[in-house]
């Protein structure tokens, strides 16, 4: 018999950022991505991120290293929630890719997807696996409805739900860790 009650996980704090951790990443795609660049710089409160549209914009404007990047909407199986997925690896965009072409699969917002990281720094690698296209959930829709998630605010340096702070938000700027959302060292690796 357990000390805790059956069932029971730790619950997880809120974060408008889906972070890829170790194991199974399950999730469902719920819109459009936003694509451009970012790089990250130190401010008072630690590294920020700084995104823009376009490669030109990058170059002007950043610092070494830029990385290409997604951003897209989803839903968090493993916290039940609407969350931002920020994604620079390769491998997890040309999967996606290959999805979205493919004409037995499509649209990647029609089914679940299951990421799975492995390994430490430079030795991570991600895999991606479709399950079989379903209905989205109903609730699901709902959350996303009510999440308001505005994805073009993370080019002008704003979260991207205004209503929705993480609990040690300063503001409705974007000042968070590299680790919030920047991917592993091995994703610096240029030939990714």
């Amino acid at each position: 018999m357990s000390w805790l009650p059956k069932d029971y996980k730790v619950p997880q704090g809120s974060s408008q950022f889906m972070k890829l951790e170790k194991g199974q990443n399950k999730l469902r795609i719920l819109g459009q991505p936003i694509i451009g660049y970012e790089w990250w710089e130190e401010s008072t409160e630690g590294k920020k991120p700084f995104r823009v549209k376009t490669f030109e914009e990058a170059v002007r404007n950043g610092r070494e290293p830029i990385k290409h990047f997604w951003a897209f909407a989803v839903w968090n199986y493993s916290n039940e929630s609407c969350q931002v997925l920020s994604i620079t690896q390769k491998t997890i965009m040309k999967a996606l890719e290959a999805l979205s072409i493919d004409e037995d699969w499509g649209n990647p917002e029609k089914f679940d997807i299951v990421i799975t990281r492995t390994g430490d720094g430079m030795e991570t690698d991600y895999t991606v696996q479709p399950k079989p296209a379903k209905e989205i959930d109903h609730n699901i829709l709902e959350a996303y409805k009510e999440s308001k998630i505005d994805l073009e605010a993370l080019f002008s340096g704003n979260y991207p739900m205004e209503t929705q702070k993480d609990e040690n938000e300063p503001s409705s700027k974007l000042e968070t860790s590299e680790d919030t959302l920047a991917e592993d060292v091995a994703d610096d690796i240029p030939f990714n």
